[in-house]
């Protein structure tokens, strides 16, 4: 169980995932019939508002390569999180 803040409750609207074999890890757990997502596959500064402001944004860069959002919601099970982990530790062992 994921901790929670002592002065609320966590909706856990994202549980994300930053790893180096993020495309990997997306690849795998789509073939499984597994939902996942890459909700800022674009970092901010290479939007097309800002883009051509020139920044660089090394870190950015690299967190937008390697971050995926796992499953969650509240109906989730814990067999289904055993799968999930099962999935990812095919890609990863």
């Amino acid at each position: 169980m994921l901790s929670e803040n002592p002065k609320g409750v966590s909706v856990y609207h994202q549980i994300v995932l930053k790893h180096k074999k993020r495309d990997e890890i997306f690849s795998h757990l789509s073939k499984n019939n597994i939902g996942i997502a890459i909700h800022y596959p674009i970092p901010i500064h290479r939007q097309p508002l800002y883009k051509n402001l020139g920044y660089n944004l090394p870190i950015s860069e690299k967190f937008s390569n390697e971050v995926v959002s796992l499953p969650s919601y509240p109906g989730l099970e814990d067999d289904d999180v055993k799968v999930v982990c099962e999935k990812i530790n095919e890609v990863l062992i």
